[in-house]
């Protein structure tokens, strides 16, 4: 460490010129610390996988259906389903005997642009209307396997027509 002693200095310096000069070093040494802190920061951000979108896309699809809200649930379908059936024939496909209650990721496995996801689905049977083959109390559990595809960038679930 360098101790300077007021006498060192020339007349004309005066003190607020130390201060400059000992603010510039820091400037630089803050800006260059901060460059590199973002450079190493932002390359060690890991990328999601396909696994992982697929993953998410599968449960918010699942939620909405969870939600009753089947207008989402069909934005999540392959553009090609969409533009062959309408909402309103989408919507003739969904009955009210089966109340899905929560769902969760079992596994997803992709190849290239093909996902296959299982799904644990927990559900209520209701019934159909004045037939019960099931306590309406009593829940179940099935593994749903679900097909996503990937068609320019973006997964889509592949409902078989």
């Amino acid at each position: 460490m360098i101790t300077l002693k007021r006498q060192s200095f020339p007349q004309k310096f005066k003190p607020r010129d130390l201060q400059v000069i000992t603010k510039l070093p820091f400037k630089i040494l803050f800006i260059t610390f901060l460059a590199v802190f973002t450079a190493v920061s932002c390359s060690s951000i890991p990328t999601e996988t396909d696994e992982d979108l697929v993953s998410a896309r599968a449960l918010a699809h699942e939620q909405a259906l969870i939600e009753n809200d089947f207008k989402a649930a069909y934005t999540f379908l392959t553009p090609g389903y969409r533009a062959a059936f309408t909402y309103k024939n989408y919507l003739g496909t969904k009955g009210s005997a089966v109340k899905r209650e929560s769902a969760k990721i079992r596994s997803v496995n992709c190849e290239e642009n093909t996902c296959i996801v299982q799904i644990d689905l927990y559900y209520r049977y209701q019934g159909l209307q004045g037939i019960h083959t099931k306590p309406e109390d009593e829940s179940a559990h099935r593994v749903n396997e679900e097909k996503w595809i990937k068609i320019e960038g973006q997964w889509w679930l592949y409902k078989q027509v």
